[in-house]
């Protein structure tokens, strides 16, 4: 079987989400595939540095811009024309072509622009909401990275349950505890962080919450943790002068550090050095950063809402995101009960490590395999 992969975003410098899911399952499916052919789309080349070497995994580069409509329904519909694979999988974003073969698979992580419209500026929302609406309905089949994504696809489309496989996100074995203590001093060192901070990490956006975090914070430096930095780790993404403004009005803003973009390395060394990781959020798709840093060894905390109730289980402390009181709360409960963080440590390695990319791998291949057999 030939499986072509919409792979553009897995060659960005500074991969996020969407594209670092596509990168994962990429590398994960060479370690459990050598059978099947695989064809991956890109727009410039991959650096040979980070090119799988197998003599059934190559890379197809296309000319084109780089915006996602343009790639998605002109330069890849050229491309499937002229070669034709057996089945096509789009891993990111919601845009697969019009025009795409039958035998299609799209991933949608999230229905964020339907559930929280407010927090998306109108042509982003109306896109995202045009395009997933062709997505789900056009392909064949549809990965869900969670229950809570499959139940909103089923809500808002109307779709039927059977079309949809959930498949879970997995952890990389790069986040993991115990990292070397003078390597993570050295990373707080360069973003100006101290020994006791709480941490969020994710791109700033509205509906991460962060102006009810930051507020929530602002208490337990009152409850005698003034010595506590709160950082907020990520790059910027859309709608986020607010929570900056809000930051800046707390009056506490010398004890809130924004990091900008960081590093996969330097977000580990940051897992493993905080007290607490907070994700407030009012939605998710699924929340990998909850796992990454349970893998780490960090307590966590994290919205009672969407995925992360699913995702936590009993490893970390579930709040409401909309009462401030409750997250306060939530993050004084460990810094000041050892027995308490020690105890979400050890749930939380447990629960992580049954997390892997190799399981996200299987499944999608075996997605695929079922395809294939249904066509023949």
């Amino acid at each position: 079987m030939n499986i072509a992969i919409d792979a553009l975003e897995v060659n960005l410098n500074n991969k996020v989400g969407m594209g670092n899911y596509a990168d994962n399952l990429i590398r994960s499916l060479a370690l459990i595939d050598s059978k099947n052919d695989y064809t991956f789309y890109v727009n410039n080349l991959v650096d040979k540095d980070n090119q799988i070497k197998k003599n059934n995994f190559k890379y197809r580069k296309l000319a084109s811009p780089t915006i996602r409509s343009f790639w998605s329904q002109c330069r890849i519909p050229l491309e499937l024309i002229k070669n034709k694979p057996d089945l096509l999988h789009v891993p990111t974003g919601h845009k697969i072509p019009f025009n795409s073969p039958q035998h299609t698979v799209v991933t949608i992580h999230d229905l964020a622009f339907n559930k929280f419209p407010e927090y998306f500026e109108k042509s982003v929302r109306l896109r995202s909401q045009y395009f997933t609406r062709h997505a789900v309905l056009k392909a064949e089949k549809i990965i869900a990275i969670s229950e809570s994504t499959k139940k909103d696809i089923i809500e808002h489309y109307n779709i039927d349950a059977e079309k949809i496989e959930v498949i879970y996100h997995g952890v990389e074995p790069v986040f993991k505890s115990g990292i070397d203590k003078q390597r993570t001093e050295d990373v707080c060192s360069k973003y100006g962080i101290n020994s006791l901070f709480v941490l969020f990490v994710g791109v700033l956006q509205p509906r991460k919450n962060i102006s009810q975090l930051v507020s929530a914070f602002k208490q337990v430096l009152k409850s005698g943790h003034e010595n506590m930095q709160l950082v907020i780790a990520g790059g910027k993404g859309w709608m986020y002068d607010q929570i900056f403004n809000d930051a800046k009005l707390s009056g506490i803003s010398e004890k809130i550090v924004f990091t900008d973009y960081t590093s996969k390395q330097d977000v580990i060394c940051l897992l493993n050095a905080a007290k607490v990781f907070v994700l407030p959020s009012l939605y998710e798709g699924f929340g990998l950063p909850i796992l990454e840093a349970m893998a780490c060894g960090t307590p966590v905390i994290a919205s009672n809402v969407s995925s992360m109730q699913e995702i936590v289980q009993d490893a970390g402390i579930l709040i409401d995101p909309y009462n401030q009181q409750e997250i306060t709360q939530a993050i004084l409960d460990i810094l000041n009960n050892q027995n308490l963080a020690d105890e979400l440590t050890t749930k939380g390695l447990k629960l992580a490590e049954s997390f892997t990319w190799e399981k996200t791998a299987k499944k999608t291949l075996d997605l695929y395999l079922s395809m294939l057999k249904n066509r023949k």
